[in-house]
């Protein structure tokens, strides 16, 4: 299997195994969970940076964070197949992803004590290698048309934007 990574600037091409040469971007440089060189630190560095030359211009700033809950567990298969597919991923690798997803069950185990299993719906495993880098591509349109600066680490997201009047930094798509 060939994984295709490349390194440009502040931007890091990761991509899944295709026959062809590769051209799916998974990660953007707005995604700072999982990737090589960047942390939990450098998220927030990068971004208190934008924010607080914005404040010492003068602008207005307007913040959002997000952290959604269960992410890793709410991701639809559905939506998931369909970006895979919109990107160019061949039939064959989103199939054999697809037969990944499906049919898999979970239990809970706490002190010993075992509770049934039960079939998951939607979701990818966090304990694997595949499952994170599904959920990133799950999420890495979130900057598409964004005029704001967004930078995410795994599920936790935080967009900022300035401008003279607070009442105009909502997030705007293009």
């Amino acid at each position: 299997m060939n994984w295709s990574h490349q390194s440009k600037s502040a931007h890091t091409d990761f991509c899944f195994p295709a026959a062809r040469p590769c051209s799916l971007t998974v990660l953007r440089s707005s995604q700072h969970g999982f990737t090589k060189g960047k942390s939990c630190l450098t998220n927030l560095i990068a971004f208190y940076d934008d924010m607080t030359g914005w404040v010492d211009e003068g602008r207005a700033v307007g913040v959002v964070c997000l952290d959604y809950s269960k992410a890793f567990d709410t991701v639809s298969h559905n939506i998931l197949l369909g970006k895979l597919r919109k990107c160019g991923l061949d039939e064959w690798s989103v199939r054999w992803i697809e037969n990944w997803l499906n049919g898999r069950s979970q239990r809970v185990v706490i002190s010993g004590a075992e509770f049934s299993w039960r079939a998951t719906a939607s979701g990818v495993s966090q304990g694997s290698v595949l499952g994170p880098a599904l959920f990133h591509f799950f999420i890495n349109d979130l900057d598409e048309e964004l005029e704001c600066t967004l930078i995410k680490f795994d599920d936790d997201t935080k967009l900022g934007r300035s401008g003279r009047y607070t009442r105009r930094l909502c997030c705007h798509s293009a």
